[in-house]
């Protein structure tokens, strides 16, 4: 697990798989990755970050916690912040 090769102890490290295991998993699907290549379209983006705004459409996202999307934008819907600025 890449948390113990960080330095955080197996317990830590199984706390923190059990902390976010209540957040809402997207799978990995054909649509998903249709809706993916038409944000990235939309947008400009990487495929990955059009993946990403894709899966949080798919949750009902408002918004987006994240270092690489531009600060303040609204993605149709899903705005993103970034918690560093």
């Amino acid at each position: 697990m890449n948390l113990t090769r960080r330095g955080v102890d197996l317990a830590g490290a199984t706390q923190t798989v059990r902390d976010f295991s209540v957040w809402p998993v997207v799978d990995n699907t054909l649509d998903l990755l249709q809706a993916g290549l038409d944000e990235q379209a939309r947008w400009k983006t990487s495929l990955w970050d059009g993946l990403i705004l894709a899966a949080a459409r798919a949750l009902g996202a408002t918004e987006l916690i994240t270092e690489d999307f531009n600060h303040g934008q609204d993605y149709e819907g899903i705005r993103a912040i970034n918690p560093f600025r």
